[in-house]
This record gives structure tokens, sequence and C-alpha cells, in this order.
């Protein structure tokens, strides 16, 4: 019929996992206490995958971090973490979407 679009329907599976890790780059020395051994602070990270089991593709990119002690901020206060969370989340999503994007069906 005239005015109607064809529509293909692929299944595509977004992964999002959480990781607590230590920066991959030196941090600078913070103000501590010198009888005490410096930690390694631990900063979250979302590692985005998404896969197209129909072309066999699959693509993976690491957000930015945040601090992890962000996460100890009270639930009544957290709403600010909260937004830059979903900040975070959005980004890698739109990162991993140009790749998706740039990749061609000729390349394969």
């Amino acid at each position: 019929m005239p005015g109607i679009t064809p529509v293909t329907t692929v299944p595509i599976f977004l992964h999002l996992q959480p990781v607590l890790a230590p920066l991959a780059i030196p941090e600078p020395q913070l103000l501590l206490d010198s009888t005490s051994a410096p930690s390694k602070p631990k900063h979250l990270h979302f590692i985005l995958t998404l896969q197209d089991p129909t072309h066999n593709l699959q693509f993976t990119t690491i957000s930015q971090s945040i601090p992890g002690d962000w996460l100890d901020v009270e639930y009544e206060q957290s709403e600010w973490v909260e937004e830059r969370l979903v900040d975070i989340i959005r980004v890698g999503v739109e990162i991993i979407a140009q790749d998706v994007s740039q990749f061609s069906p000729d390349d394969s």
C-alpha cells in the first residue's frame, strides 16, 4: 500500500555492567595522613555491550568514571548523583550507537 513504510525487526541487546575499579592512570596525591598507607580509590565505570545476534555483531565501550564514594551519599541528598549517573549512561549509549552507525554491512 502506498505511504506504508516497511519495518524490519532485529533483536538487539544492550548489556550494562557496573564496575568499581581504580583508575587506569595515576591519580594526583591527595592530602593524606603521612602515617597511613594510601589506598587506591575506587571509581564507578559502566561497561556497555551492544549485541546483534542476527548479524553477528558486538560493540563494547566503557563509560567515563565517577568517584565510588558518590554511592555513599545519603538517599535523600542523592538526586544530583542520580542525574550524573543517568548522563554518564546516556553518553555511553550514544558512543556505542555511533560505533554501530559507522558499521557498514559491506565491511563484513
